[in-house]
């Protein structure tokens, strides 16, 4: 969500576990996983549980990808510039997709209004 607001990437990282992120996307989703059991309050305000959300919501991110990067490091000569332009052209896209929601959406067709 800081990408929408014009937050600058800031540094590309390739994280254990994680995999590739940046700066801004790992603070921004580390918080995001944080408030979200503080704003619903009980029984999900607990620390056990926000840490679980933040881990488990961590790798499942990771999991979405797994196939991405395993044919980068199959195929390609370089897999860490591949990864790297493969995710930040990813992000832009989503980053894009959000501020400019109907902007691939092809006009529609519509039959001029008949006079009577």
């Amino acid at each position: 969500m800081a990408g929408f607001y014009g937050i600058k990437s800031g540094p590309y990282l390739f994280l254990p576990l994680i995999g590739p992120t940046t700066l801004r996307d790992l603070i921004g989703t580390t918080i995001d996983r944080a408030w979200f059991p503080l704003a619903v309050g009980e029984p999900l305000d607990t620390v056990p549980y926000g840490l679980a959300v933040t881990v488990i919501g961590g790798l499942d991110d990771r999991n979405a990808i797994d196939g991405q990067l395993r044919k980068f490091r199959e195929e390609s000569s370089d897999p860490y510039n591949g990864t790297r332009d493969f995710y930040l052209k990813r992000r832009q896209a989503e980053i894009d997709a959000l501020r400019h929601p109907h902007k691939d959406e092809a006009p529609k067709d519509e039959p001029a209004p008949s006079k009577p």
